[in-house]
C-alpha cells in the first residue's frame, strides 16, 4: 500500500504535463504569470516547514516520518530533524536505518560547520558555503529536469504546468494572496483493488508551498491509509536554534 500510494501521489503530481489549453483571463491568471523559481529563491529569505507521513492499517498506526526544516539564509543557519518510526524503521529500499537523524549547518567564526546526529551517533565536520547552499537549495527542489523544479517546497513549475488543464481544481483566496489547489483520484493497483487519493495543496503569491494534505486510501477499506501533511512558514518566523 505504502509504495502504491506513492506512485499514486506522484502521479496525480506529474502525469497532468501534456498539452495545454490556454489559460483563461482573470484573477488566477494573473497570480500565477509573475511566478518563477528565480524570484521564489530570491524573496524567500527564510523557512520553517514541518511535514509528517503516517501509514495506518485498519485504523492503527503502521509507521510515521515527521520531518521539521527551519532555514535562514542572511544569517546563513540550516536546521533538520526527522523521526522515523514503525514500518518506516528497517533495511528494505523504502524504510530509513535510523529512528532520529539531525542536521545542522551554520556559519560561525569565519566558517562553516556540519554537525549530523544519528541515533546519537554525532558526527561534526567542517563545512562550506557550496554544502550549505545545497542543503537551502533541496529545501525548493530536488530534481530539475526540462526547465521543472520538483522534490522540493517550490510548487510553481508545477502550477504554471497545470493550471490550465484543470483550471476548475484551482481557487484563489479572498484577498488572492494564496492559490489552491484541490483533486480527488481513482485508480486500481494490480490486485485490481481500487485505491482513492484526496490531493491538496496552497502556495503563496511565489509559488511556495504553504499547507498540502495527501490520503490515499482503499475504497473497500477506508480504516487502511496513507496521510501527508505539509506546513510551511516564510514570514514572521521564530525557531529555536541549536
Amino acid at each position: 500500500m505504502k509504495k502504491y500510494a506513492v506512485l499514486i501521489l506522484v502521479l496525480c503530481l506529474l502525469c497532468f504535463c501534456s498539452c495545454q489549453p490556454s489559460l483563461p483571463e482573470g484573477d488566477i491568471k494573473d497570480f500565477v504569470t509573475d511566478i518563477t523559481y528565480e524570484k521564489s529563491f530570491e524573496n524567500t529569505v527564510m523557512g520553517k516547514c514541518s511535514s509528517e507521513t503516517s501509514h495506518y492499517i485498519q485504523g492503527t498506526l503502521d509507521g510515521s516520518i515527521v520531518n521539521t526544516i527551519c532555514f535562514d539564509k542572511e544569517k546563513q543557519y540550516y536546521q533538520e530533524k526527522r523521526q522515523v518510526s514503525g514500518s518506516y524503521y528497517g533495511d528494505y529500499e523504502d524504510q530509513f536505518d535510523y529512528h532520529l537523524k539531525e542536521v545542522l549547518c551554520y556559519f560561525e567564526e569565519e566558517s562553516f560547520l556540519y554537525l549530523e546526529n544519528k541515533d546519537e551517533e554525532l558526527t561534526t565536520k567542517a563545512s562550506n558555503e557550496e554544502e550549505f547552499n545545497l542543503l537551502i537549495q533541496e529545501f525548493f527542489f530536488k530534481d530539475f529536469s526540462a526547465s521543472y523544479h520538483s522534490g522540493g517546497m517550490y510548487y510553481g513549475d508545477y502550477i504554471l504546468l497545470n493550471v490550465a488543464k484543470y483550471y476548475k481544481c484551482f481557487s484563489l483566496s479572498e484577498d488572492k494572496k494564496e492559490l489552491s489547489f484541490s483533486v480527488n483520484t481513482s485508480a486500481k493497483n494490480d490486485k485490481g483493488e481500487e485505491i482513492i487519493t484526496m490531493h491538496s495543496f496552497t502556495v503563496n503569491s511565489h509559488g511556495m508551498l504553504l499547507r498540502l494534505e495527501t490520503k490515499s486510501f482503499y475504497a473497500k477499506d477506508t480504516t487502511t491509509y496513507m496521510l501527508t501533511k505539509i506546513d510551511c512558514q516564510y514570514e514572521n518566523i521564530s525557531f529555536d536554534k541549536i
